[in-house]
């Protein structure tokens, strides 16, 4: 089965157990609701989950959602384990190394090559790419069957736990990375409190996450890729993370939203398996797509793109930000 084409029943009652969150970014309870997502990634948990914006502050995120066992669980499932088995996809394989290879090079332009730990590593891609640039690379990662492809590729290097159980000293690595993984953590605040405790002085943190306020979810709403309930719990945008990584004690150097083709078309192919068109079908279902685009790009004069990257140090001294952050960002 691949992503969204239908459910499984989950396997025991624990899969429905739920909880009710707050503003992780504010701490407010305030919650506006914008539509409910259903559960159709992977059909695990069933049921349709409340995305909400937080009147407060503006952070998205899922208001109820399972508990955090259920997620453990959840991402230890043999189902979760051939979703994200990139190599049964030659395309989507050759796309993945490609983009380590220009996040490696990205990095590279914040931080000279030294000791790196990448959060939530996979089966250790990123850490090989940057291992064959010079790099010593540390990772940490919760499912041990991913711990053993990267053992394959490099070695003992990967600790088969959380961030916040890892046992890493502060100030051990020049740089840390989380990759697409702040949406997927229950607490992303104290996330990355975390990670920026572990950085050097002069060393970086890189975060990458989907964007909410992107040209493509404003286009295809519901049916946007980065909108994965309820495996990703939270939903940022350029603003909400730029403050969160302030919050969390790091000085923000670069902002930027680049654009990914690739993700477009996922979005659309997810409408068309939804609508269930096919040839000619298929095309008119996009035309109402390619002018909304159109009618956003005259709006915004430039193409946001479907994530929202972020490089970010400890400060040298600690100053407010105010509520609209990302005007003081660089935008590149």
């Amino acid at each position: 089965m691949t992503p969204r084409e239908g459910p499984e029943n989950p396997t025991t009652a624990a899969a429905h157990e739920r909880e009710i969150v707050g503003c992780n970014l504010c701490s407010a309870d305030d919650p506006d609701h914008v539509l409910s997502v259903a559960d159709d990634w992977l059909g695990h948990f069933g049921g349709t989950f409340p995305l909400v914006r937080c009147r407060a502050c503006g952070l998205c995120y899922l208001r109820e959602r399972p508990t955090s066992q259920a997620l453990v669980n959840a991402y230890a499932s043999e189902q979760m384990q051939r979703s994200i088995d990139h190599r049964a996809d030659p395309l989507s394989e050759r796309l993945f190394w490609v983009r380590a290879w220009l996040r490696r090079r990205e990095l590279e332009r914040w931080v000279r090559p030294g000791y790196v730990l990448d959060v939530g590593c996979g089966g250790g891609e990123f850490l090989a790419v940057l291992a064959a640039g010079g790099w010593e690379v540390a990772g940490t990662e919760v499912d041990g069957r991913r711990v053993v492809d990267a053992e394959r590729r490099l070695g003992p290097v990967v600790r088969r736990t959380p961030l916040e159980r890892a046992g890493f000293s502060e100030g051990s690595f020049d740089a840390v990375t989380l990759w697409h993984v702040l949406e997927h953590v229950p607490d992303p605040l104290a996330t990355l409190k975390l990670a920026i405790r572990l950085v050097r002085p002069g060393g970086v943190l890189a975060v990458a996450t989907p964007n909410v306020e992107s040209l493509e979810a404003r286009a295809f709403g519901i049916n946007w890729s980065g909108l994965v309930a309820p495996w990703h719990l939270y939903y940022f945008s350029p603003d909400t993370l730029g403050r969160m990584v302030h919050l969390a004690g790091g000085e923000v150097l670069a902002l930027s939203e680049p654009i990914a083709y690739y993700s477009l078309l996922q979005s659309f192919a997810h409408a068309r398996r939804r609508r269930q068109a096919r040839g000619v079908a298929a095309v008119r279902l996009a035309v109402p797509f390619v002018g909304r685009i159109l009618g956003l790009l005259a709006l915004d004069r430039r193409w946001r793109g479907p994530s929202v990257t972020l490089y970010a140090r400890q400060p040298a001294t600690k100053k407010g930000l105010p509520h609209g952050a990302a005007g003081l960002l660089e935008r590149r």
